[in-house]
């Protein structure tokens, strides 16, 4: 079955103890989901791979500091 590619964007808030992640989807231009995490790069990484799992294997995601 083939899924139409899709892209989510995050936009990233970067403080020295945390970081704020916000998530917009412009297929249905909505915001669809917002994390404060620690300051921890793995953290991110773990963030983007939940992403891409609930959002199917055609997801493309864009972030930006």
């Amino acid at each position: 079955m083939f899924t139409k590619p899709s892209i989510r964007t995050i936009g990233i808030d970067v403080h020295k103890d945390s970081y704020t992640l916000s998530t917009y989807c412009p297929e249905t231009d909505s915001h669809i989901g917002e994390i404060t995490t620690s300051s921890c790069s793995k953290m991110v990484i773990n963030y983007v791979k939940k992403l891409k799992k609930e959002s199917g294997p055609n997801v493309t995601v864009i972030s930006a500091y």
